[in-house]
């Protein structure tokens, strides 16, 4: 199973390469970024009730595309 090191080198390297390529990251995954949903709402660190209320209201709010949940 990989660890945070190995994810993180991992992301490192994908960076890296691309950077070397002159490119960015999302245009080397072929990805458009005008199709990423946005983010109009963020939620931090809280216990998980808490942070399951925040979300159910934030997903009522008129304008929320996306809920963004950190850990």
């Amino acid at each position: 199973m990989p660890t945070d090191t190995d994810r993180g080198l991992d992301i490192a390297l994908a960076d890296l390469t691309a950077k070397r390529l002159g490119v960015p990251r999302y245009q080397q995954l072929g990805l458009d970024p005008a199709a990423a949903p946005t983010s109009s709402f963020s939620i931090g660190l809280v216990e998980p009730d808490e942070m399951r209320a925040k979300a159910e209201d934030a997903v009522d709010r008129p304008g929320t595309g996306a809920v963004g949940l950190r850990q």
